[in-house]
């Protein structure tokens, strides 16, 4: 696993996350709800108090549909680049998560069926 540099900009980072939640509509439960990180850590994040792990920053980057190395001020680019083809290299990755991750992957999907787009097509949540 790659670890945040020493030079790392928590105050940057902390503006970048808040950018990225207001332009996606997100609160700071959302993000919890989403992700299954405690309250205090992510309010840290959010306050610049706490750096995050690399797993964390890609998590979080994973739930706002932005890029992480924007998030972690290495790319200008706010944008996630879609894989060429998610839906094949999804029980690839799936596969390779440990249970822990995995349970949190399974934690977002049921969020994102928990969304009114979902529920007005009549889609149930998962679980």
């Amino acid at each position: 696993m790659i670890h945040i540099e020493r030079g790392f900009n928590m105050d940057t980072f902390a503006k970048r996350l808040r950018i990225a939640m207001d332009d996606r509509g997100m609160r700071q439960a959302d993000i919890i709800k989403a992700t299954g990180m405690t309250s205090s850590k992510v309010s840290q994040y959010l306050s610049g108090k706490r750096s995050p792990k690399q797993d964390a920053v890609y998590l979080i980057a994973s739930v706002l549909s932005v890029s992480a190395e924007w998030l972690m001020c290495k790319s200008d680019n706010m944008e996630q680049q879609a894989p060429s083809n998610p839906v094949r290299q999804m029980p690839d990755i799936f596969d390779r998560l440990d249970s822990t991750d995995k349970k949190a992957l399974y934690s977002y999907a049921a969020f994102l069926l928990s969304q009114p787009k979902y529920q007005e097509k009549g889609e149930t949540a998962v679980g």
